[in-house]
């Protein structure tokens, strides 16, 4: 399976104790999407308004056709506007059972997920 990295920053992927296991450098494509705050609701504390806020995932651009035996790693904000659409893009895991740090620094992720 080819792994094509599509984000802006190296990917790196990385075992339970840290040891880099792969890195995706970025391919030089770039995938983005547009992120439009949608306001669910504003709430009254302390006599001030609060927005609270949902946002949505639009307007995917750059991202390549499929192709056979490849997946694109994306950004999480990409994966979400694609909402299941293509079965051959990914994210990185950034969830903190996944997350690998040394110093408080992220040093990689264990898994890449899909929603």
């Amino acid at each position: 399976m080819n792994l094509i990295n599509v984000t802006h920053r190296p990917i790196t992927i990385v075992d339970n104790q840290g040891n880099e296991v792969l890195t995706l450098n970025p391919s030089g494509v770039i995938v983005g999407a547009s992120i439009q705050p949608e306001v669910l609701e504003v709430i009254s504390t302390f006599n001030e308004e609060i927005e609270i806020v949902t946002y949505r995932y639009t307007d995917i651009s750059g991202l390549p056709d499929p192709k056979p035996d490849t997946m694109y790693v994306v950004t999480y904000a990409v994966l979400q506007a694609l909402e299941d659409s293509r079965i051959d893009v990914i994210a990185p895991d950034t969830s903190p059972t996944s997350i690998i740090r040394q110093n408080g620094r992220v040093i990689g992720v264990q898994r890449l997920r899909k929603l």
